[in-house]
Order: structure tokens, then C-alpha cells, then sequence
């Protein structure tokens, strides 16, 4: 059987302030330790298609194949580019799982090896691998990688196979409220993290410090039996569910709307237009 392919996608963004240029360091410090793992998961080649190919020059990783892409390229047509040239399993994992190990890596190897497809999440997938990378091939037009598992769904014959939720599988970073979330987990060994992030966290340790502390504070909120919390924002079934069985607080939810950006497909008459002129809606907002 051929290797089961491994794809990352850097494209750094400008960074305006201290906590911007915080998050692109712990993202690209993110995509260094997802390929590690993934190269001792078995997946061969590793590659990076990236904007800024001179940040992989001192990369640590020598299993690490860096491939040039344009800015103004969509990251489906680069994807689907790839995919023209590869034949067998393949793994898109965007920029990265900051708390995904080895086993899981090998774990999803497996099943793709298999003939499963797999995503993280359906409607908002952070990583997506396949049987044939010629399933693929037809994502050119999407502009926002979290599209890619629904748009399988809808327009071929392959089967979304969700990973067990976890904290794990359905973390990415995105915010600095990430970051501080990562560094308290780390703390009390609740997620693996990698060794460059976990340097990368180290160095932002004072600018963390604030939200690391508010977010230390609503966490002993829910082991007291007295106190209630209310969580509000994109509360999905498993933190929902999470929280209900696994806190000794009080809690109420205001669940908001997601953003939708998997159904963003402008001018496609298909069947992701039934969201068209659906803007999400918040009820707070």
C-alpha cells in the first residue's frame, strides 16, 4: 500500500500587536510538533504548504517537505493541486492539533489505511483525511478549510466518520485565549502539548498571565457546589454535555450561533446554498 500522505498549511498573518504575533509563534510552533508526531504516527511524506517558506529554513524536522504557495491561491485549489499529484490515503490537518498525540495520529492512520474517511468535525473540521487523495481534487474553489468535510458529504459518495470528541481532537488555536487555556492544561497534565509549543507558552507566560488567572478563577467556579456559572458563546453538545456531567456548579448556557463559514460558498447553487442570506444571528450581540 502507498504511504498515507501528511498535509499542513502555514499562511502567517500580519501581526499587529503583542498578542497577534504571540499566536502566530504558538502556531507555527503548533505545526512543528503535529508533524513530529505525525512522522512517529508512520505518515510519509510530511508536507507543508506555506506562504512564508523562509520560516521552515532552521526547521528542526528533516522529514519536512516545504512547498511554496501564493498568497492569492485559495487553500482549496492548493489542496486540490496536491491531491492531482498524490495517489493513496492522505491527511489534511490544517496548521496543526495542539493536543494531538502520536497515538491519535496513528490511530487515524489506521482508519484511513482502512478505506474511512475521517473528520474532526463535520460542519467545522480542523482536520479531514481520506482513503484516496482523488477525493480531494474538487475542493479548488473553497476559500476556508473548515469547509472541506461538508462539502465530501454533500458532493461525493465517501462516508464523514467523526473522531471521538475530546479535548484533544477539536482543539485549535486561534486566540490567545487558547494559549492561556493550553498553559493551564499543561500545568496539571490534562492535554499533551509539544515541546515547541510548550516553549512558545513558556516565553508568553507574562502576557498570558491575566487570562490565565480569569480563566484559573471560572474553573474553581465549577467544583464548588454553591456557585453558578453562566457560559456563553459557541457551546456545542459535547462541552454542553461535558459540563453537565462533569462540574459541581450550576450552569447555564447561552448557546450562540456558529459563524457558518463552512456553508460560506459565494455563487454555488448546490446544496450549501441553502444557507445563503442566513446570517448567524446572536442573541446577546
Amino acid at each position: 500500500m502507498t504511504d498515507a500522505a501528511f498535509w499542513l498549511c502555514f499562511r502567517p498573518q500580519p501581526a499587529a500587536n503583542d498578542a497577534e504575533r504571540i499566536v502566530e509563534a504558538a502556531r507555527l510552533a503548533c505545526l512543528l510538533d503535529t508533524a513530529q508526531r505525525a512522522h512517529a504516527a508512520g505518515f510519509s511524506p510530511i508536507v507543508v504548504h506555506t506562504t512564508a517558506p523562509h520560516l521552515f529554513n532552521d526547521a528542526p524536522n528533516p522529514n519536512l517537505i516545504v512547498h511554496r504557495t501564493d498568497e492569492d491561491s485559495p487553500i482549496g485549489a492548493v489542496i486540490a493541486a496536491a491531491a492531482r499529484n498524490a495517489t493513496g490515503p492522505v491527511c489534511y490537518a490544517g496548521a496543526g492539533m495542539p493536543a494531538m498525540t502520536v497515538a491519535h495520529w496513528r490511530n487515524l492512520r489506521e482508519q484511513i489505511e482502512a478505506g474511512q474517511a475521517v473528520a474532526n468535525s463535520l460542519h467545522s473540521a480542523d482536520l479531514l483525511a481520506v482513503p484516496h487523495a482523488s477525493a480531494l481534487t474538487n475542493l479548488a474553489d473553497e476559500t476556508v478549510d473548515n469547509s472541506f468535510a461538508l462539502r465530501l458529504r454533500d458532493e461525493s459518495d465517501l462516508e464523514i466518520t467523526p473522531l471521538e470528541r475530546s479535548a484533544a481532537t477539536l482543539l485549535d488555536l486561534d486566540t490567545p485565549a487558547d494559549l492561556a487555556m493550553l498553559s493551564l492544561a499543561e500545568a496539571t497534565d490534562t492535554l499533551e502539548i509539544g515541546p515547541r509549543l510548550s516553549d512558545a507558552l513558556a516565553q508568553s507566560e507574562s502576557p498570558l498571565a491575566p487570562a490565565r488567572e480569569r480563566l484559573a478563577a471560572a474553573l474553581d467556579t465549577l467544583t464548588e457546589r454553591e456557585q453558578q456559572l453562566m457560559v456563553i458563546g459557541r457551546v456545542g453538545a459535547y462541552v454542553w454535555s461535558a459540563l453537565d456531567r462533569d462540574t459541581a456548579a450550576r450552569i447555564r448556557i447561552i448557546s450562540e450561533e456558529r459563524g457558518l463559514r463552512a456553508r460560506a460558498a459565494p455563487g454555488d447553487p448546490g446544496l450549501r446554498s441553502r444557507a445563503a442570506g442566513a446570517a448567524p444571528r446572536s442573541l446577546l450581540g
